[in-house]
Formats: structure tokens, sequence, C-alpha cells
């Protein structure tokens, strides 16, 4: 999605640049609001402005790529430096007689660096997108195999738990509920779901690297990011 982003030769990249925009716009407003206390519709003006000048018309997501390193710690990097640059012109401005209410950027905490609060927002948001596109690619596969039953027992004991804070369903509801002959039967279906969900996480974190090396660092970091939530 990144790269067609940033390929303004594709006719696609204005679908891509729209999903990524809705997908971080919350998370550079909140980390405004939350973390830095500005006020909030400086907030939304300054992300708007990023999105508009970084991202639409000077296109920097052309310049992303997986052997640079992670696209939340570009995109960190470039907000980071853009917020510092937009702030510095507000206090420019304030030894005129321009907008009073202005933000100083010697009222604010630090800016953004890999330790903030923003850098835990993002890798958040990371992390939710690959757990959900993990699960999307389990469930196409499911169907394509006329095996609904296995996703539908991985849903109850393991994914409904997390994403909902819910009870497992336990293995007897399981057997009544999808005509099992056994809650052994349904223990064996959740091993064999967990095979391929872990098979499935593996492939989509391995499309954003560069390196299949890299592959199990990132889910050893996916683990650390979730051990946080």
């Amino acid at each position: 999605m990144v790269a067609r982003s940033g390929d303004r030769d594709r006719e696609t990249w204005t679908e891509a640049l729209g999903t990524i925009t809705r997908l971080y716009r919350p998370v550079l407003v909140r980390h405004l609001t939350f973390q830095l206390r500005v006020p909030p519709d400086q907030a939304e003006d300054l992300v708007q402005a990023f999105l508009c000048e970084k991202l639409l018309t000077q296109n920097v997501l052309r310049q992303a790529a997986p052997e640079k390193g992670r696209f939340r710690s570009f995109i960190l990097k470039v907000f980071s430096n853009f917020v510092r640059d937009q702030l510095r012109q507000q206090q420019a401005l304030k030894r005129g007689p321009a907008r009073p209410d202005a933000v100083r950027l010697d009222d604010l905490p630090d800016l953004p660096s890999g330790e903030t609060p923003l850098a835990d927002s993002l890798d958040a948001l990371w992390a939710r997108q690959v757990l959900a596109r993990t699960v999307e690619r389990m469930q196409a596969e499911c169907r394509a195999k006329h095996r609904p039953t296995l996703f539908a027992v991985l849903e109850a004991r393991v994914l409904r738990p997390v994403f909902d804070d819910s009870a497992p369903l336990p293995y007897e509801e399981l057997v009544a509920r999808f005509g099992l002959r056994s809650p052994s039967e349904a223990s064996n279906l959740l091993i064999t779901a967990k095979r391929m969900f872990a098979r499935m996480l593996h492939e989509v974190v391995r499309e954003t690297v560069a390196d299949d090396r890299d592959v199990e660092a990132e889910i050893r970091e996916l683990k650390k990011i979730l051990s946080k939530s």
C-alpha cells in the first residue's frame, strides 16, 4: 500500500494514499492533543497540513522502502520534523500582531523521538494492522477450503477473548454449536487453527520487510507491543 501510494504512475495511488491517511490521521491528532497539549483545532490543522503538504504535494512516501527501516519509524521522523518547523514558524509570527493563540514550542514537552508515546501509538497501529490482515487472510483461506469451523473455533477460543475481553467458549459448547464429535476433536481443530494463524502471520509480516531474516525479529517486536496493550 505504501509503495502504491508513492507511485504516481499507478492509477491506484489515490486510493492507497486515502487509506493511509485515514489510518494515521487519528493517531497523529491524538498525539498532539493528549501528549503535546496542542488545542484540538490546531492539532487538526497541523495534521491536515502535514498530510496535504508532505504526503500529497511532496509525496514523501516515495522515499519509504523496507530496506530503509520500518514505515512507522519513517512517519514518526517526518511528522516530528514537520511539527517542529510549523511551531517555529508560529513563534516567528508571534513577534508580529498575528495569532495570539499560537502554540509556543517552548511550552510543549519534547517533540517525538523513538521512545515517545507517538512511537508507541504507531507501533500499536502497526500491530492492529498486522493482526487484522492475518485474520482476514485466514478467513479467506478457510472459506476457500470449505473449513469455516476451523476459523470459528479459533474465533471462539482465542480471537474474541483477545479482542473483546470475553471468556473463551468451553469445548463442550463448541461441540454442541458446530456438531463436533467430542471436546478432543474441538481441541485438535484449535491446534490446527493456531498453526494456520501462525503461518498466516508470518506471511503477512514477510510482506512488510526487505529480508526474510527480519521476519522473526518483527514478530518478536509484535509480541512486545501487544504485551504493553
